[in-house]
């Protein structure tokens, strides 16, 4: 397993020290000393990485050897993850990849495992998720990820509005966790209700609804 080096880590906390200064309105001293502060509680590589080898925990690789490294293995199962990030940088294509890395065998009794895939922005991207399946399939020598199987196991739902995931998350997803062997729910993306349900909304209303959005979202997702 990879092991950023101390370099490796002060380049990643340089980096998010930036943004924490834009959003926070803090010093560049002080935001990059906060974030380095908060890096070691919320990112304590190391230990993640001691705890992943030494409990039975599951884990979902990013197909990234220096991100699974950062995150202390991977995506830790169960857990919620909020990835972010400016447009194009990427967001999609790292979920497309998890989507992919969550139908592998944990061990050679155990079954391909499924996804679910929730769509708020447009259509799924489902040539994109081939090639990258293909591609799979052909670096691992394993016809059983090729884009059709891998297709397979992807549940994919398109909704349009807030009401509509609320439903979908309380009712269907609930109703498919019980008959599928479902390791990964991609909701991408979250921001988007967000951002069109509300326009035209009073900056105070606005921040009050999207906050008590966000906390009845959080509890379905638990």
């Amino acid at each position: 397993m990879y092991t950023p080096t101390d370099d490796e880590q002060a380049l990643v906390t340089k980096c998010m020290a930036k943004e924490f200064e834009r959003t926070t309105g803090l010093d560049t001293q002080t935001a990059q000393r906060a974030w380095s502060v908060l890096s070691q509680l919320v990112y304590a590589w190391e230990p993640n990485c001691i705890l992943a080898s030494t409990h039975n925990e599951q884990w979902i690789t990013t197909g990234c050897d220096q991100i699974d490294a950062l995150l202390g293995n991977g995506i830790r199962v169960p857990s919620v993850v909020e990835i972010v990030g400016e447009s194009a940088s990427g967001k999609t294509q790292l979920c497309l990849q998890l989507a992919i890395s969550a139908q592998l065998l944990r061990g050679p009794q155990e079954p391909y495992g499924h996804a679910v895939y929730v769509c708020t922005e447009g259509a799924f991207p489902a040539q994109r998720l081939a090639a990258m399946a293909d591609a799979r399939a052909s670096q691992m020598n394993n016809p059983a990820m090729s884009s059709t199987q891998v297709m397979r196991r992807i549940q994919v739902a398109e909704l349009d509005d807030m009401e509509t995931m609320f439903h979908a998350l309380s009712y269907k997803l609930p109703a498919l966790l019980s008959t599928q062997q479902v390791r990964l729910v991609v909701i991408d993306s979250i921001a988007a209700h967000l951002r069109f349900d509300m326009e035209g909304t009073e900056p105070h209303d606005f921040y009050k609804q999207r906050s008590s959005r966000l906390m009845q979202l959080g509890a379905r997702l638990k």
